[in-house]
């Protein structure tokens, strides 16, 4: 009796293993989250600032309707800043004729922290020129320093 009772034991087992080995333990996303659906937005580049290139000049198209605009939206979405420099960021309105005029500034708080950050206009953009994102490089950076951040394409907000 007792070999019996081994024997389905291990029989049991050895279906369990089988039915593990071929079963995808994947968990799925559930139909019609926002995650599951693939958008133009989610699959833009993302754009990488560091001391070497601190600056980011980003055209406006007339697909932006930048004049009707109260803000640009920057969303930084990864930070490497492992000294906590101070991470501060200047926006600017760059016209045709590359004359540039100062929106503003933001800075993350703490400085290792991803975000979306919103500039004023001031009513100052047109369908024409590039809005330029300088990241300012502190004092404290020395050569040798991970200070990088990446940051998704400007939006131009309404509201």
């Amino acid at each position: 009796m007792l070999e019996g009772m081994r024997a389905r034991v291990g029989c049991g087992l050895c279906l369990i293993l089988v039915l593990c080995s071929t079963c995808d333990a994947r968990v799925r996303p559930l139909p019609g989250l926002s995650e599951d659906k693939r958008t133009p937005e989610n699959n833009r580049p993302l754009y990488r600032l560091d001391a070497q290139k601190p600056t980011l000049v980003q055209a406006i198209e007339p697909a932006d309707r930048a004049p009707d605009s109260k803000f640009v939206q920057v969303e930084v979405v990864e930070v490497k800043n492992p000294k906590n420099l101070a991470a501060t960021f200047k926006v600017e309105y760059q016209t045709r004729d590359q004359e540039k005029i100062f929106l503003g500034t933001f800075s993350l708080y703490p400085s290792d922290n991803p975000g979306r950050f919103i500039v004023p206009t001031q009513g100052k953009l047109r369908n024409e020129g590039a809005v330029v994102l300088t990241l300012v490089i502190p004092d404290e950076f020395k050569s040798g320093d991970v200070f990088s951040l990446a940051v998704k394409r400007m939006k131009f907000v309404s509201n």
